[in-house]
């Protein structure tokens, strides 16, 4: 288990948060070219930790398996919810 969750959910939740990651455009969400050449496709960490108002290590434990269950801030409920 790990903090509150089964390991293969958390697998299956950090498999799902990566593919969803690598198949978005940074057109597609809003976010305007930098110049900054890309070695991946997608989204950087970054990109996504600040669209969701989480942290950078948040989204990096995310993606490994290993993160808890977040407290969804203000910024997030108000900008979605």
């Amino acid at each position: 288990m790990v903090d509150g969750m089964t390991v293969d959910v958390a697998q299956e939740l950090a498999v799902f948060l990566r593919g969803c990651r690598e198949r978005l455009a940074p057109a597609e969400v809003g976010l305007v070219r930098t110049g900054r050449a890309r070695r991946t496709p997608g989204l950087r960490r970054e990109e996504v930790a600040e669209l969701a108002g989480v942290s950078v290590d948040y989204v990096i434990r995310l993606e490994q398996g290993c993160g808890r269950r977040a407290r969804s801030s203000r910024r997030w409920r108000g900008r979605y919810g």
